[in-house]
């Protein structure tokens, strides 16, 4: 197996966004992570019911498509803010209990996991595609980081 660029620049992304997660420390990363996870199940849950209180309250939209995009935007951006918050809340916790540079080596490992996981499933989901599977083949076959993105997992 080779260094090639495919595994330069993956890599690349994965250590810069590994670095990020140094900065914002593991409370910060993972509920960024929950705000938007949850942010989306949440709101596809309660979006109607949003949009049609602010709806009534506020924009009176007539079309049903406008208010649940309505619905679903505010649910998932409250959401998202209070994990956000919650996150740098606990941050500055860590740090107060003298557990920042734990909160900082778990934020870069779960940062670069992440983004890890997130380009595998990207890569994964193109080598599914024929015609690219077929162009790919032979530059990536050398590839240290590929084979392991486009593993399928046991079943």
């Amino acid at each position: 197996m080779d260094l090639n660029y495919f595994d330069i620049v993956v890599g690349s992304i994965i250590l810069l966004l590994g670095l990020k997660g140094i900065i914002n420390g593991l409370f910060k990363e993972f509920f960024g992570l929950v705000g938007i996870v949850g942010g989306v199940f949440i709101a596809s849950r309660l979006s109607e019911s949003v949009g049609k209180s602010l709806s009534d309250l506020i924009f009176h939209f007539e079309n049903s498509a406008a208010i649940n995009f309505t619905g679903f935007l505010v649910v998932l951006a409250t959401f998202w803010v209070a994990m956000i918050a919650v996150g740098h809340l606990l941050k500055k916790l860590s740090a107060l209990s003298g557990l920042g540079i734990v909160d900082r080596i778990f934020g870069f490992i779960f940062g670069a996991g992440k983004f890890f996981f997130i380009l595998s499933i990207i890569s994964y989901a193109l080598y599914n595609v024929k015609t690219i599977r077929i162009n790919l083949e032979k530059p990536l076959k050398n590839s240290i980081l590929f084979p392991i993105q486009t593993a399928k997992p046991a079943s």
